[in-house]
């Protein structure tokens, strides 16, 4: 159990990081190229411990209470807190991006640790894959919310989720 929370918790450094140096547009992750050719699901119910894409800052901090750290984006407009078992992205005030390990539920009720069959029925067909850092990668839209759903994998284990706002 200790290995597996030290490999989640290097993928999440390590997405986090890449998110970092990208940046928040969707089409610098390269996820543009997938964006026109999937079908849009509803994906408005994603929450974290009652969070939701485009809460504020204090709305996270009442729900998580302190960060055990925050990471400032050289634009000082961005800014990560890092909990255990989230890291939520902090644009203008607002938030743009999270990423989860098995502490938090998908608003599907999907967790880390699930087996890739369990994301597609929770979350259907119209996905897109793509891999990043090693891990292989099913993603979704929700265009009309403008919100990006993407679940890593290794050897189908799903090992994190990323949910983000993106700007169309």
């Amino acid at each position: 159990m200790r290995r597996k929370k030290k490999s989640v918790a290097l993928l999440m450094q390590l997405m986090l990081l890449s998110w970092i140096v990208l940046g928040c547009d969707v089409s610098a992750q390269g996820n543009v190229d997938f964006f026109t050719e999937t079908s849009s699901i509803d994906l408005s119910e994603e929450t974290v411990n009652q969070v939701s894409l485009g809460d504020s800052e204090v709305k996270v901090e009442v729900a998580f209470g302190q960060p055990e750290k925050i990471v400032e984006a050289d634009n000082a407009q961005s800014k990560q807190y890092i909990y255990d078992g989230i890291v939520v992205t902090i644009n203008e005030g607002y938030v743009r991006r999270y990423v989860i390990d098995d502490t938090y539920p998908t608003g599907q009720g999907v967790r880390v640790g699930d087996h890739k069959t369990s994301v597609i029925n929770n979350y259907g067909e119209h996905y897109y894959e793509r891999i990043e850092t090693g891990a292989e990668i099913i993603g979704y839209f929700d265009k009309r919310n403008q919100i990006n759903v993407e679940f890593a994998f290794n050897a189908d284990q799903l090992i994190g989720v990323t949910t983000s706002q993106y700007d169309r």
